[in-house]
């Protein structure tokens, strides 16, 4: 019975992460690519206050809940499946604090009425880009082996 609340919960917790994910990559960076230099900026820097507020918090959230999920199943190919999500969810983390983070920090220098030369932009948004890529692929592998250890339990 708990291991059937916690899935419900992991479940959620990781389709709401994904969702956000997904909406910056689908909608998101398309607006970054084709805004004026200013206004490009000024969007990053107030989304990235926002975003800031729920992302994190809701990686670990995943991530704890998947261990003790883990831990509470017993057939083995769920267990793999629940550990490559809480990995894949890991994964998520690793990229955006090492990757994604420290470009956040250096767009947040930056002045929207005066931005910095339009390649200096295009390259640190070029690699921005990538790596929410990567991390929101991530994200969508932990989605998919968090679902199917739930079909399989």
């Amino acid at each position: 019975m708990f291991s059937t609340v916690l899935t419900m919960v992991v479940l959620t917790s990781i389709a709401i992460f994904v969702g956000g994910l997904v909406m910056v990559a689908a909608a998101v960076l398309p607006t970054f690519r084709s805004a004026p230099a200013n206004v490009y900026i000024w969007m990053h820097q107030t989304l990235d206050r926002y975003i800031e507020r729920y992302m994190p918090p809701t990686a670990g959230f995943t991530v704890l809940h998947g261990i003790g999920l883990f831990f509470l199943l017993t057939g083995t190919r769920a267990r793999v499946l629940v550990a490559a999500g809480v990995v894949f969810t890991a994964t998520v983390s690793a990229i955006s604090q090492f990757g994604n983070v420290p470009i956040n920090k250096r767009v947040k220098t930056w002045n929207p009425e005066e931005p910095p030369p339009s390649g200096e932009i295009t390259r640190l948004l070029a690699r921005w880009r990538r790596l929410h890529l990567a991390r929101t692929t991530s994200a969508v592998l932990a989605l998919l082996a968090f679902i199917s250890a739930a079909v399989i339990r």
